[in-house]
């Protein structure tokens, strides 16, 4: 996040309030991923969330594949 707010103290004010307020207006999620917190759409955690649901509609077998990919 540091390199993005030095990146954003360059552009010129009213570009940073544009920019800072389109982030603000999104609705975001938290993330957690090798312990750091980074902020997504949500949209972008929905679709996430759907394609983890869909891997653990899959039977696996003693692998932990699908049976068809032994």
């Amino acid at each position: 996040m540091a390199f993005g707010m030095t990146e954003l103290s360059r552009l010129s004010i009213a570009a940073q309030e544009e920019i800072l307020s389109r982030l603000a207006s999104e609705e975001t999620c938290p993330i957690e991923i090798d312990n750091k917190i980074y902020y997504i759409p949500k949209e972008v955690n929905n679709l996430i969330d759907m394609l983890y649901q869909q891997t653990c509609d899959f039977s696996k077998g003693e692998n932990g594949l699908p049976p068809n990919k032994t």
